[in-house]
């Protein structure tokens, strides 16, 4: 399938997840049918009498951090590997561009409470839906397709193979982007409509492939060899049950899919190859370095002959990607309430495994486990100078009581364990009594959300 769809088929599969999530919901249900729609905010005119509306608009597209080491990582791991591979196989999957949606959505209404009312249910929506799995994917891309059979869209889709296209995005993960009162007055200026209520949402990480080349003497080397042999695809990449499926430091990678085992099998991981300790035609068991760091990663398996195994050539699958959770243990610095020096702050300190590298971003958010309070307050961690395992941060503003921590490394969230004692610390701050939790927080960069005790 032409991949350039990749955009077109995230929008649809999101406007697909909305429209369900909003006819299920019987707390909606007053408001008879919800307009779900994709346009430019200043194409959008709700008048008195007009039905509820939801729109879904994707205003930015930027390359995502780990695009670097899609298009060049594995030249740089190892240059003369690389340029035998590119010779042999000019159009493989280090041609991928690894890309973030930025998406507006917003609602509209024309009585009371009923934005209030959607924006509640969708920002409940998409935060049940952290990742998108390709079953989710197959299915609403059918849907979209099936809904309007004369749109542009449907026809685009419909000579073409969904599972080709699926395996081109590789796994797709939605976090909110939550934007602050002049950030998002900054947005609605660029685009020209009337404000309504609105929320942020970054997806990542898409992928779009090179285009083939329409020289007829220039043939992927997959292609080629599947005239001979099957062409290995994955289809899933999960870790051991006893993280329920998560993926997180030096665990084994569990690789689903077909066609997996060949003569030589390899797997390459982030340039790097490795070679798996079980081979199955359906799954493959490979261990990953302990050192390997949070945040998206790509892994391929590899074909290779008998009669040259060194080779750098071979017979790839499609590139899967996965999302590498880091490991996190808190610990909190109270200072001595007798202590004349009122100056003392109170810190968190966190330990991460892996090692924190200054290039990436990190983010902390402490959730308040108080029984009356539900509020989450995120910090964003200024940039390091060297590689680390540890993190401090000064939480004087935020108010005293007991905290889940839990840390984002480059998109890559650490498992939020509520019987884990490792990942809660009580804060004691002297220059902020819990009675001004209300107050505005100054002094601190992050971001605060009201969060219910149960959508953590």
């Amino acid at each position: 399938m032409n991949s350039g769809l990749a955009i077109a088929s995230i929008t649809a599969v999101l406007k697909n997840l909305l429209e369900d999530g909003l006819v299920q919901n019987t707390a909606l249900s007053s408001m008879g049918n919800i307009l779900v729609t994709t346009l430019p905010p200043d194409q959008i005119s709700v008048g008195v009498d007009g039905q509820p509306q939801l729109n879904l608009f994707l205003y930015q597209v930027s390359q995502n951090r780990n695009a670097d080491w899609i298009g060049h990582g594995a030249q740089e791991t190892n240059p003369d590997n690389f340029s035998r591979s590119a010779q042999a196989n000019p159009l493989n999957e280090t041609s991928r561009l690894a890309i973030n949606l930025h998406y507006l959505i917003t609602v509209y209404g024309t009585q009371d409470f009923q934005t209030e009312m959607l924006l509640g249910c969708v920002m409940q929506l998409m935060h049940q839906s952290p990742v998108l799995s390709n079953d989710a994917i197959r299915s609403s891309l059918k849907h979209a397709a099936s809904m309007n059979r004369a749109g542009p869209f449907a026809q685009a889709v419909a000579s073409n193979s969904f599972d080709v296209l699926i395996n081109q995005l590789g796994q797709v993960q939605i976090e909110p982007d939550l934007f602050d009162t002049e950030q998002m007055s900054k947005l609605w200026s660029l685009l020209q409509g009337s404000y309504r209520p609105s929320v942020t949402y970054q997806v990542s990480m898409v992928s779009i492939s090179s285009e083939k080349s329409s020289n007829p003497m220039v043939m992927d080397s997959r292609e080629e060899a599947s005239n001979d042999r099957e062409v290995p695809v994955i289809e899933k990449v999960i870790a051991s049950p006893a993280t329920n499926g998560a993926i997180t430091p030096g665990c084994d990678l569990i690789l689903y899919g077909k066609h997996l085992d060949g003569d030589i099998t390899k797997v390459r991981l982030d340039g790097d190859e490795l070679t798996p300790t079980v081979v199955e035609d359906i799954r493959l068991l490979v261990k990953s370095s302990p050192t390997l760091q949070a945040g998206v990663h790509q892994i391929q398996v590899i074909h290779k002959e008998v009669t040259d195994p060194l080779s750098a050539s071979g017979i790839s699958s499609n590139a899967a990607t996965f999302i590498l959770r880091p490991r996190i243990t808190a610990s909190a610095k109270i200072p001595n309430s007798d202590s004349q020096q009122q100056s003392e702050e109170t810190t968190i300190a966190v330990q991460f495994t892996p090692k924190i590298s200054p290039q990436q971003q990190v983010y902390l958010k402490l959730i308040s486990v108080d029984e009356y309070s539900d509020k989450v307050y995120q910090i964003r961690t200024p940039p390091g100078d060297l590689e680390t395992d540890t993190v401090e941060i000064s939480v004087n503003d935020i108010p005293s009581g007991p905290y889940l921590v839990q840390a984002q490394v480059d998109g890559a969230e650490s498992l939020l364990d509520v019987d884990q004692s490792k990942n809660r610390v009580i804060i004691q701050t002297q220059n902020l009594a819990s009675s001004n939790e209300d107050e505005e927080m100054n002094g601190m960069e992050h971001q605060v959300t009201a969060l219910t005790g149960g959508d953590f």
